[in-house]
């Protein structure tokens, strides 16, 4: 079995539609044949699949709430697997069960791109340096907000080795610069390459040497292989938690009136992708020289998503790019 990082968080949500499954369980107990909370060993495809496409449903306010169901019982009924208790399942949920629930969702659709005035205004709320990069590598690199524990200094193809490679006239005329983000700090423990720009490449390192070293100095705490530290009173100069940029995004969203209150750093993400998507599809005069496809691809590999069964892409990748259209709209490029 492989073991990737997971949030807190994660964990917590996983755990949630657990107890659903099993209050499920012992509401219905008494059924003849029914398993019980404590007989989850007995559940098969066909039982839980009833369970994920009958009645959750009719409690599911999303599609996006089905998919985390379906998310924590299989990591469930896995785990159950690797304790030889039972056989793994297969867990599906059907394309009628989502459009139900799709056709009875009226809530207000929430627009998940974060445009450039927006993210100026973020950044000019900003109290310092780090706050401003951690904000920078959710739509400059597509990080999600554990990730960003995953930007670390020592090693090969650490962040230290790159700063060298600024200054280097091997590399006068790259422009982008390739850092390798371990699969332990990444969802399902998927490794990618991240591409950080000259310019932001050379915010990180003033960070390092100015910023960052005044913090640990003051703080008295030793030296941490992460990139970013915390400067708050509680913890001065310790690495960031998973949760840090999430909780920065919130802090600083509420300064700025222009960011939607349903508006979080996960959005940042999602702008990430649809920018690159964009540049992928467009020429610099902006008409488009290559195929959806060859766009998807890329999007995928550094979102650092697997390949669907059109071998290219998955689902998920997919819902990134449907912001393209608002993207054009919001910064006008329809009229460039």
């Amino acid at each position: 079995m492989e073991w990737c990082f997971v949030t807190p968080n994660t964990v917590r949500t996983y755990m949630s539609c657990l107890f659903s499954f099993l209050i499920y369980l012992n509401r219905n107990a008494d059924k003849s044949g029914w398993p019980s909370s404590h007989e989850t060993f007995r559940c098969d495809d066909s039982f839980v699949n009833s369970y994920l496409n009958d009645a959750l449903p009719l409690t599911a306010k999303s599609t996006a709430s089905l998919n985390v169901a379906r998310a924590s019982l299989t990591a469930y009924f896995n785990f159950l697997e690797y304790l030889e208790i039972r056989p793994r399942l297969r867990l599906t949920i059907y394309r009628k069960t989502k459009q139900l629930v799709a056709y009875r969702d009226d809530r207000p659709r929430k627009v998940s791109y974060v445009s450039r005035e927006q993210r100026s205004a973020l950044l000019r709320m900003c109290r310092s340096q780090c706050e401003r990069l951690i904000l920078r590598t959710g739509y400059e690199l597509g990080l999600r907000s554990a990730e960003n524990l995953g930007l670390r200094l020592s090693g090969d193809t650490g962040l230290i080795e790159i700063f060298d490679q600024l200054d280097s006239s091997r590399f006068k005329d790259v422009q982008r610069f390739s850092y390798h983000l371990n699969g332990r700090f990444s969802k399902r423990g998927r490794s990618r390459w991240l591409y950080i720009d000259r310019s932001m490449l050379r915010d990180m390192r003033d960070y390092y040497l100015g910023e960052r070293k005044r913090v640990l100095w003051k703080s008295g705490q030793p030296e941490s292989d992460c990139l970013f530290l915390t400067a708050s009173k509680s913890s001065p100069g310790r690495p960031i938690s998973a949760r840090h940029a999430s909780n920065l995004f919130a802090k600083r969203k509420l300064e700025t009136p222009s960011i939607g209150p349903s508006s979080s750093y996960h959005d940042l993400r999602h702008t990430f992708a649809t920018e690159l998507y964009h540049a992928e599809l467009a020429s610099k005069p902006g008409r488009e020289t290559r195929s959806e496809s060859a766009a998807l691809l890329v999007v995928s590999e550094r979102l650092g998503h697997s390949p669907g069964r059109d071998g290219y892409s998955s689902s998920t990748t997919t819902r990134y790019i449907r912001l393209r259209d608002t993207m054009h709209y919001v910064e006008g490029l329809d009229s460039q």
